[in-house]
């Protein structure tokens, strides 16, 4: 007799943004789920290349240089990041807005 195991495997929300906003504007981005793991790709919403950076906002969620933001959010609620992208010969914040809900 075979035994079946089930794994459950957290899934982790990572979108890919189409459209551009200029720097000191607000990127509402797709939100999440709470006590679940989310991420979103900045790359390719702001324009400018270079590395990225939280500024400030939540701690629960990190970036990685290459612009994804993501974490795992603890509580329902807006929630805002200041993002800086920095080239070394110029930098520019935008703000980064994700809305997450309980169950």
């Amino acid at each position: 007799m075979k035994l079946l195991q089930t794994i459950y495997v957290p899934l982790v929300l990572a979108l890919f943004l189409s459209f551009a906003v200029q720097a000191g504007e607000e990127l509402p981005v797709p939100g999440g789920m709470v006590g679940k793991p989310w991420a979103v790709h900045l790359e390719g919403a702001i324009p400018e290349i270079g590395d990225y950076t939280i500024v400030s906002g939540p701690a629960w969620a990190t970036m990685s240089l290459d612009g994804v933001i993501s974490g795992t959010p603890p509580q329902s609620g807006e929630n805002r990041w200041e993002v800086r992208v920095d080239s070394g010969a110029f930098s520019a914040d935008y703000t980064v807005i994700a809305e997450f809900w309980a169950r």
